[in-house]
């Protein structure tokens, strides 16, 4: 069950208060915390993310809008843009029985991949006193459309009881908020909808799993004040909803089944802009969801080391029995469900994936943007910006600094402060910037309504690289006291203690930052590198394993847990570390010395074990410089 842009910390609230009985239960008889979302945070890309396992600059949605050959203006996104094989298609090929509710990027609903229910089902028209029949190719297979039928429904069909329970009727509230009461009916009227698809797709059906998105949040979040009393309390009861429509659902499952309700993000309240400034994703949206799991596959006893919204993919097809792809940064939660016999990794589950025609009528992907509360992209200029921003973000947030800044470089930076920001950072990230055109860019961002925060924090950086820790320092500590709670702030406060040799400060600063952001992963690393250096391996092993939840196939914190181990004695399982390092993508050549070192004669005095650990390293170092492995 998807959430979409449900908050964590309102949800807790109604949960507290007893308006939400059923997360209640669920989080009472299972295992509940924050989920950590890879940008870009816009809900279709994420969503994508949800369902593919993958980044967003590897399944190719990284906008709600795309340019098309020949078109004067931007178009809504469709399926053919798709590059990475969705989890439908997975279980379909896998022969797996799956029911899908409400997805992006399902419509047109493929026949071949499934229980499909796609958006434009759930967006009804009426004329003439009756209901219009959807827009065809919205349920697959097409023989279920005319069951499903019924289930439909349209605002006007609410009684006004119904609506009375959401917003007390009043002459003052109809004039007041109609526009607010309006939408709320609309989203209502859609929930009932999703909700009641849902209960009709399990009945007489074995299903492995069905999977549903509730999306009215985040249109609410755009359409409803939250400073406004009467719509904050409209809010808590559509959560209340929410609620029991998930009670009937699980009332609908067959014993034995396991739930999982989680939100990728959340929506941050409506704000006033001025007519220079263009929204960003941090105007928009937090980035931490949540995640609820319960039921007999769920572990309520085990530690929670860290959830990302990736890791949904792969446990979802270890729990069908099925394998995880390699291309698929995220892991399987195994700390959280009970899966005797995890499938070994297969290569890719793209080729399941065939190339989708383009949609040639557009009219019906317009009109689910126009509903969906989209933000339009005024020109082609301004989206194809949009993307290149949205795919540098997606390939920085699991390390490949140099991909991204690859895909923002070009001779004539734009006048826009996300991109110069972004390239500005990026340009830090990989090391050796020149140091004249990173203060070009900060004086250009602040000339065009840059923040504070951005020319201290980026001039900062420069000065670490220029090895001045303290000036840094200095700069760092200065907006520090402005932005006291932002985790990147002490995160790189943490760095530059390490590098000036205070591992004491140093740990420090990396504990606040992740007590401002559980799953930030660069802070994990440095807080095991100084346990480490303080000769503390048990609490370093803890941190490098944190560390490893929060970026599954990142190579360092393999590393980190290997010297662990190994400064523990456990040199058998210090070598799996380095491998599994190895193994990483990209690969942590680093663990070739460490591995070395472990099995050498000077170590364990075993000749044959160093030698033939050699000779395997070298044929894998030969194989990956052949692409070969």
């Amino acid at each position: 069950m998807y959430w979409e842009a449900a908050d964590w910390e309102q949800v807790q609230r109604l949960v507290q208060a007893g308006h939400l009985p059923t997360v209640a239960a669920l989080m009472r008889d299972g295992v509940a915390g924050s989920l950590h979302s890879p940008p870009p945070l816009a809900p279709w890309p994420l969503a994508t993310s949800l369902l593919t396992g993958r980044i967003a600059a590897d399944h190719g949605i990284v906008h709600h809008q795309q340019a098309l050959p020949g078109s004067q203006r931007p178009e809504p996104v469709t399926a053919a843009r798709l590059e990475a094989a969705p989890l439908w298609r997975i279980l379909a090929a896998a022969q797996r029985p799956a029911a899908f509710i409400n997805w992006p990027l399902s419509y047109p609903a493929r026949q071949d991949a499934g229980l499909i229910v796609a958006e434009p089902f759930f967006k009804t028209r009426m004329d003439e006193g009756g209901m219009l029949d959807p827009a065809p190719g919205s349920v697959a297979p097409k023989q279920q459309l005319k069951p499903l039928l019924r289930h439909r429904r349209h605002a006007s069909q609410l009684s006004a009881q119904q609506l009375d329970a959401f917003w007390p009727a009043s002459a003052a509230a109809e004039d007041k908020h109609k526009q607010a009461r309006a939408l709320l009916a609309v989203q209502l009227a859609e929930l009932e909808s999703v909700a009641a698809t849902a209960r009709a797709c399990l009945a007489g059906r074995e299903l492995q799993l069905l999977a549903v998105r509730f999306p009215a949040l985040s249109a609410l979040a755009a359409g409803l004040n939250p400073l406004d009393p009467e719509h904050r309390e409209a809010g808590a009861r559509f959560h209340r909803a929410l609620d029991r429509a998930l009670a009937l659902m699980i009332e609908s499952m067959r014993q034995g089944g396991t739930v999982l309700l989680c939100s990728g993000h959340s929506a941050v309240p409506p704000i006033k802009l001025g007519k220079e400034h263009r929204l960003s994703e941090r105007d928009l949206y937090r980035p931490d969801g949540f995640l609820v799991a319960a039921g007999q596959r769920v572990r309520t006893s085990n530690p929670w080391l860290g959830v990302s919204l990736l890791d949904l993919v792969p446990s979802l097809l270890a729990m069908c029995g099925l394998s995880q792809g390699r291309d698929m940064p995220g892991r399987v939660l195994a700390e959280i469900l009970k899966l005797p016999n995890v499938p070994a990794v297969v290569h890719t589950w793209d080729s399941c994936l065939k190339p989708e025609l383009e949609a040639t009528d557009l009219r019906v992907h317009r009109e689910l943007l126009a509903e969906s509360w989209q933000l339009p992209c005024p020109t082609l200029a301004e989206l194809g910006l949009r993307c290149k921003l949205a795919r540098a973000a997606s390939l920085a947030a699991l390390g490949a600094s140099d991909q991204a800044f690859a895909t923002l470089e070009c001779a004539t930076p734009p006048d826009d402060p996300e991109y110069l920001r972004t390239l500005a950072h990026l340009e830090l990230d990989r090391g050796g910037a020149d140091q004249d055109r990173i203060q070009r860019m900060v004086r250009r961002l602040m000339q065009l309504g840059g923040e504070r925060f951005d020319e201290n924090l980026l001039l900062a950086r420069l000065e670490s690289q220029n090895g001045r820790h303290q000036a840094a320092l200095d700069r760092l500590f200065e907006v520090l006291g402005l932005y006291p709670d932002h985790p990147s702030l002490h995160l790189f406060i943490g760095q530059e203690y390490q590098r000036l040799g205070q591992p004491e400060q140093a740990l420090s600063a990396y504990e606040n930052a992740l007590a401002r952001r559980p799953g930030l992963h660069a802070a994990h690393l440095g807080r095991a590198e100084v346990l480490l250096a303080l000769n503390n391996p048990g609490e370093a092993m803890s941190a490098a394993l944190d560390a490893i939840a929060s970026r599954f196939k990142a190579w360092r914190g393999h590393q980190l847990l290997g010297q662990a181990l190994e400064a523990m004695g456990e040199d058998a399982q210090a070598a799996e570390a380095y491998q599994a390092g190895l193994d990483c993508t990209p690969s942590g050549l680093d663990c070739v010395h460490d591995l070395l070192r472990l099995y050498g004669p000077e170590r364990l005095n075993r000749v044959e074990q160093y030698q033939a650990m050699q000779a395997r390293l070298a044929r894998q170092m030969v194989g990956r410089s052949l692409g070969l492995a």
